[in-house]
């Protein structure tokens, strides 16, 4: 599995190339629903950012007014299970995988 945060459309058809063929690739931006190999996209949102809307997080995190709840905590080790929570259960909040 390959979870891409950043790329969205076309761009995500070269991410998938890092997944096996048969894997998956998850993203919470859009992109196409071939991704060849038979890799299969899964998208869990559709955020699309508006003119400012980086900018005004940027600047709320810098002055900490950004607050972020944390709805759940893993370790590294229990990463898939993060992902299959995350996809299947409604956690509110952000789920942090703790890397060592």
């Amino acid at each position: 599995m390959v979870v891409d945060l950043v790329n969205r459309g076309e761009g995500l058809a070269a991410v998938a190339r890092a997944a096996r063929p048969g894997g998956r690739l998850v993203s919470p931006l859009s992109g196409p629903d071939d991704l060849g190999r038979g890799v299969t996209p899964v998208y869990i949102g559709s955020f699309v950012p508006e003119p400012g809307d980086l900018e005004d997080l940027a600047s709320r995190a810098a002055d900490g007014g950004l607050r972020v709840e944390i709805g759940a905590r893993y370790a590294f080790g229990d990463a898939v299970q993060a992902v299959a929570d995350f996809a299947g259960k409604h956690i509110r909040g952000k789920v942090v995988i703790t890397v060592p």
